[in-house]
């Protein structure tokens, strides 16, 4: 699932949850956004009356989104299907939502391959992946900064984009990782049907 302002909109949020029921996938992630939610927000809260009331009237709107994750998590989970979201670490977001079922599992994303895109420097950026398979979840549980190299610091552009932007797409490692996890658990799920119907 996307982060896109249309999922602010009643009637793209229903059409997310008919598309859940009516396609059943195995797995469905979520990404919501965090530009609201995260630590520069919260500095910008205390700036002005003006930035308060701004940041305060779009969180309402994006709420509207984090609402329809918990809706579309839970209508997964009861299909019996897995779940998975993922924010920062820090995003406040995530006391926005209700996750039934779920485990939690920190990982740092330099770890997974992360780098910024000027320096080739590994990034940081604490993640924290909720998620209703825990063979994911056990699977990530390693996947933490060995403390063995020097991090950049993402401040400024890139060839025209925010070095933040930069960081918003998964690294290859990471997408191969999380995909390998969950087709160990679909085989494994798919052998215990095939030895219950022998």
């Amino acid at each position: 699932m996307c982060s896109s302002d249309l999922f602010t909109r009643l009637h793209d949020r229903g059409c997310l949850l008919l598309l859940i029921a009516f396609c059943r996938p195995r797995h469905v992630w979520f990404s919501f956004p965090c530009k609201l939610w995260g630590p520069w927000t919260r500095l910008n809260l205390i700036k002005s009356h003006a930035t308060y009331e701004k940041i305060m009237s779009e969180r309402a709107i994006a709420r509207r989104y984090l609402h329809n994750v918990s809706e579309a998590w839970n209508l997964q989970i009861l299909l019996g299907g897995h779940a998975h979201a993922e924010n920062p670490l820090a995003s406040q977001a995530w006391a926005e939502l209700c996750l039934e079922n779920a485990w939690e599992v920190r990982i740092d994303q330099c770890a997974l391959g992360l780098r910024s895109p000027k320096s080739d420097l590994p990034v940081f950026k604490p993640t924290r992946i909720v998620t209703s398979d825990a063979t994911l979840a056990s699977g990530l549980e390693n996947c933490r900064c060995d403390g063995r190299h020097q991090h950049e610091h993402l401040a400024g552009k890139y060839k025209g984009k925010n070095l933040t932007s930069w960081a918003a797409t998964y690294p290859l490692k990471f997408c191969k990782h999380v995909t390998k996890r969950s087709e160990e658990h679909t085989s494994e799920l798919q052998s215990r049907e095939t030895i219950s119907y022998a």
